[in-house]
């Protein structure tokens, strides 16, 4: 997600959000939350995207969706292959029903990005966003 987005959608519509990442390190795995404002919109489908598959390895996606909670739980990880993949790709997306008017905010949490060695990565994480819901 950008640093900051706002855009606007009506009630009773959907919308996908996509989580991205773009950086020059080598990334073997990641996990985050991806928290909502559940009492504005649902999360009625979340996949993977195909930036940890960019060559062809296998992956191990862990998605997870507390609605109750307001939170996708997101894990993912590369198999059968040592090597980490970069660059540039979407790493989940996310349709989401807009249920209520009002402004529904979505920021990500607990990030971790690891490399081929199994070790944390220092990778800056910036992403909220603003989604206004007309009645």
């Amino acid at each position: 997600m950008p640093s900051t987005l706002s855009i606007s959608k009506s009630q009773n519509s959907t919308f996908s959000m996509y989580v991205y990442i773009n950086t020059t390190e080598s990334i073997y795995a990641v996990q985050f939350d991806l928290n909502y404002d559940n009492s504005k919109i649902n999360a009625t489908n979340a996949t993977e995207g195909g930036f940890l598959k960019q060559d062809g390895a296998s992956t191990y996606p862990v998605i997870t969706n507390y609605h109750s909670n307001g939170r996708i739980r997101y894990g993912n990880t590369r198999m059968g292959t040592q090597s980490g993949v970069s660059g540039s790709g979407v790493l989940m997306d996310v349709v989401f029903s807009a249920d209520a008017a009002g402004a529904a905010s979505l920021s990500l949490g607990n990030v971790t990005i690891v490399g081929p060695d199994l070790q944390a990565l220092n990778i800056p994480v910036s992403g909220s966003s603003v989604i206004n819901i007309a009645a």
